[in-house]
């Protein structure tokens, strides 16, 4: 195997296979591999990751490493991790991508040591980090703060999801719960390459200043905007776009899709190439009291090619729309392209 340039293994905790199976599919096989590959995934369980100290990717540039430590204890996943922190730092040369995610199910693991003792990365570009929404597996975000400081030089793209929330033995910080916001307010000064942006919105209710800072001062560089979890609203829609000035990609959950919207957002973002949009349900001005879901379609498609001067000279190139069982996508796409010769519309694939 020559030219591999990816390796995938994905442990499923759930199922009773002893950790040296997955071991025959670590070391020996990555051993081969130093000089090839370029992106490795991997899940295993966390008794077999001392092995990967003696292991060199040479030319590895994307790490995306998913942390399951269930009910193991917080000494034990210390001591599991200290082989990975090792094969980590040794990517120093290579590494332009690193995203770090996290189960559930873990229920002491706090990945703060792990920023604390990762190195520095002269070509870092990606940092990405996925953790149930409560924080509690980022016990003190001013770890993660002091390693994208580290690469502020470099770093173009940042990224902070979330998934359901970890039972934990030990009750968290209830502070833990506003790491996001935590991290983006300690920015105080632009990342120079800075270009794009994943945010969770949690905790749902949470105030968006944080946000709105972050975004303007990053409004000159920023090309990419995806916004999950939270459904936004019209004004905060309009601050956020209003934070930005160069916006190429946007991503974000609505309470509903207007054709007003589009109409602005033709306006306020002329250079958007692609738009995603989740939402399930049309916001159209009817004069009947009683609300018809065709009725609403064929409103949105009517107000969409009477106003096709508002966006026919959009560069709009992709338009998706979902969730798909809504069939949004399929059912305003003529319209949509009517007024849009160049557009692609399609299902929004929502996981």
């Amino acid at each position: 195997m020559r030219n591999i340039r990816e390796y995938h293994i994905d442990w499923d905790e759930t199922r009773p296979y002893h950790p040296e199976h997955y071991q025959a599919f670590l070391t020996p096989v990555l051993e081969k591999w130093t000089d090839l590959l370029v992106k490795l995934t991997i899940k295993v369980p966390p008794q077999i990751l001392k092995s990967l100290a003696k292991v060199h990717l040479r030319k590895l540039e994307i790490l995306e490493y998913h942390f399951s430590t269930g009910m193991m204890a917080f000494k034990d996943i210390d001591d599991a991790h200290d082989g990975f922190l090792v094969f980590v730092n040794n990517l120093r040369d290579s590494l332009q991508a690193i995203s770090f995610s996290s189960t559930h199910t873990s229920q002491n693991l706090d990945m703060s040591r792990i920023y604390r003792l990762l190195g520095t990365f002269p070509k870092l570009n990606s940092v990405s980090l996925s953790i149930p929404f409560d924080g509690g597996h980022l016990c003190d975000p001013k770890t993660l703060i002091r390693f994208l400081e580290k690469h502020r030089s470099t770093l173009k793209n940042l990224n902070l999801f979330t998934s359901r929330c970890t039972v934990h033995v030990t009750p968290s910080d209830p502070e833990c719960i506003l790491w996001i916001q935590h991290i983006l307010a300690s920015v105080h000064t632009p990342f120079p390459q800075f270009r794009g942006l994943g945010i969770a919105l949690r905790p749902l209710r949470a105030p968006l200043d944080a946000l709105y800072r972050f975004l303007s001062m990053h409004s000159s560089t920023l090309h990419s905007l995806i916004l999950t979890d939270r459904k936004l609203g019209c004004h905060e829609l309009w601050k956020t776009v209003s934070e930005t000035v160069d916006l190429r990609h946007l991503r974000l959950k609505l309470d509903g899709l207007c054709p007003e919207l589009l109409f602005d957002l033709a306006s306020s973002l002329p250079g958007l190439q692609s738009l995603r949009i989740e939402c399930s349900k049309l916001h159209v001005h009817s004069r009947s009291r009683t609300r018809i879901w065709e009725d609403d379609k064929k409103n949105f498609r009517e107000e969409m090619i009477r106003n096709k001067p508002r966006v026919e000279r959009w560069g709009l190139q992709l338009m998706a729309i979902g969730p798909a069982e809504f069939h949004l996508a399929r059912d305003l796409e003529r319209a949509l392209v009517e007024c849009m010769p160049n557009l692609t519309v399609s299902d929004l694939v929502v996981q």
